[in-house]
C-alpha cells in the first residue's frame, strides 16, 4: 500500500515538474529556417520620416513586455523586407532562407522602443495581459534605406539595372498651377527615395498646359504629375497628396498612389508647410514598391 502511494505521489510531482517547465522551442520551418515559435506578426505602415526611414505601428507578443517589444521590432522588420523591398517569388524565396540571419540585425535597422503611451506616435501605444504572456502594439522607425542595401549585398534583391546601362528619364510636373508650391518639396523626397534606381531626372519648367505632351517633347521615359489638395478644418490645415506616373511609350498609367496628413494648427509658423511635406513623404514612400516594378517592365527583353 506504501509502495503504490509512493508511485502515485511521484506520478503527480513528475506531471506538475513537466508542466512547470518553460516549453521546449518548437522545430524550424522547413521554408523559413525560423522557429514556430517566432512567428511574426503582422505590421501597418503609418509614414514615412524623410529620411529614408518608415514609421510603423506593429504586434509582438511574448513572457514579459521586453520579450514582447523584441518581438514586435522584429514583426516590423520582417514586413518591410517582405511587404515592401521583395516583390518576386524568387526574392522572397531568397529572403526567407536569409530571415534567422537578418532577424540578429533588428538593433541596427529597427529604433528602440521610447517611453511611448497611447497619444504618442512612437513607443509602446498599447499593451495587454494575456493567459500566455503580454501582447504590445508598437509604433518605431525602421531603417528602409540601410535594409534595402543590406538585402542587396545578400544578393536578396535582384538588380534592376537596364540593358545597355542605361537610365529611365522622369520628368516630375504639377497637375495645375495650384500644385506648383509643392514641386519644390516633391522634387528633393523623390530625388531621395528614388535615387537607388536607374532613373535620371530630366529639368522641365512648370508649368505647361499639356504635360504629356511637354513630357513627351523632352524625351522622357516616364512622367510623375503631382495633385495637391488643401483642406481647412476651422483653424487647422491638412492636404491630401497624388502622385500619378504615366509610361509615355504605352500611352498608360504606370503607377499611381495618395496620402493625407494630418491636421495642424495654421496659425504656427512653418505649420503649412508641415502638413504638405508629410503625405508628400508619406505619398513617395507608397511609391517606391510600384516604381520598382515599373522598371521591371523595362527591364525585360
Amino acid at each position: 500500500m506504501k509502495t503504490t502511494t509512493l508511485l502515485a505521489s511521484l506520478l503527480v510531482f513528475s506531471l506538475f515538474a513537466a508542466c512547470a517547465k518553460t516549453p521546449t522551442r518548437p522545430n524550424a520551418d522547413a521554408k523559413t529556417g525560423v522557429a514556430e515559435s517566432e512567428t511574426y506578426l503582422d505590421a501597418s505602415f503609418v509614414e514615412a520620416t524623410g529620411d529614408n526611414k518608415v514609421l510603423l505601428r506593429c504586434t509582438g507578443q511574448g513572457m514579459d513586455v521586453a520579450a514582447a517589444t523584441l518581438h514586435a521590432r522584429k514583426s516590423c522588420l520582417l514586413w518591410v523586407a517582405k511587404k515592401r523591398l521583395t516583390q518576386t517569388p524568387e526574392e522572397k524565396r531568397r529572403l526567407a532562407a536569409k530571415t534567422p540571419e537578418l532577424l540578429k540585425q533588428v538593433e541596427k535597422l529597427v529604433a528602440k522602443a521610447g517611453p511611448g503611451g497611447r497619444t504618442r506616435r512612437s513607443g509602446i501605444v498599447n499593451k495587454m495581459r494575456q493567459a500566455d504572456g503580454v501582447r504590445v502594439e508598437l509604433m518605431t522607425q525602421v531603417d528602409e534605406s540601410s535594409l534595402r542595401k543590406l538585402l542587396t549585398e545578400w544578393k536578396v534583391l535582384d538588380n534592376l539595372a537596364l540593358p545597355g546601362g542605361r537610365k529611365l528619364r522622369l520628368v516630375l510636373l504639377p497637375s495645375g498651377p495650384g500644385d506648383k508650391h509643392a514641386i519644390k518639396f516633391a522634387r528633393a523626397v523623390l530625388f531621395e527615395k528614388l535615387e537607388h534606381l536607374p532613373v535620371e531626372w530630366l529639368d522641365l519648367p512648370a508649368p505647361h498646359a499639356d504635360n504629356l505632351k511637354a513630357a513627351k517633347n523632352a524625351n522622357a521615359d516616364l512622367l510623375i504629375e503631382l495633385t495637391s489638395e488643401e483642406r481647412e478644418e476651422g483653424e487647422s490645415v491638412a492636404f491630401t497628396v497624388t502622385l500619378k506616373v504615366s509610361d509615355l511609350a504605352k500611352g498608360t498609367i504606370g503607377a499611381t498612389t495618395s496620402a493625407q496628413g494630418i491636421a495642424r494648427y495654421a496659425k504656427q509658423p512653418g505649420a503649412r508647410n508641415s502638413a504638405l511635406l508629410e503625405p508628400i513623404n508619406d505619398a513617395a514612400a507608397k511609391l517606391v514598391p510600384q516604381m520598382r516594378a515599373l522598371i521591371r517592365q523595362f527591364a525585360k527583353p
